[in-house]
């Protein structure tokens, strides 16, 4: 990466938006990230630019995992982070101003669980999108 760019930037220039994917996974767990600004716009981190950026597509299936549970060492940063990816996810991008769901999110506790968890959504969503493309029938 050249330093006359930030890091999404370069990445946004290297690689072809999550919005022109046909299907896009996001993983949160103990951390939102750094704040960063993209044409004028702030965004909580990098990564909240490229959900955005993949649900402003009808056509990107976009699945979001958060892992919850315990944290074993937590200092200052850690807390402040871990504060930030709450909020994050009580936000409005998850609820209506009534308190209803929006937007669901997958919840999981282990990898375990989320390896069984995201194997069963890829599987699923690989065979929609190949039957889309009527590459599965041919």
């Amino acid at each position: 990466m050249r330093n006359t760019k930030s890091r999404q930037e370069a990445i946004n220039q290297s690689s072809i938006s999550p919005s022109e994917c046909d299907i896009a996974f996001f993983v949160f767990w103990s951390r939102i990230g750094t704040p960063i600004a993209i044409d004028g716009k702030q965004y909580q981190s990098g990564t909240h630019f490229e959900l955005i950026n993949a649900l402003s597509s009808q056509d990107t299936q976009t699945i979001i995992y958060r892992r919850i549970g315990i944290y074993l060492d937590i200092d200052d940063e850690v807390l402040l982070q871990y504060k930030s990816i709450t909020k994050f996810f009580e936000s409005d991008m998850f609820y209506n101003t009534d308190g209803s769901i929006k937007r669901v999110y997958n919840s999981y506790k282990s990898f375990d669980e989320f390896q069984g968890m995201f194997s069963g959504h890829f599987s699923n969503l690989l065979e929609k999108t190949l039957e889309k493309l009527d590459i599965a029938n041919r």
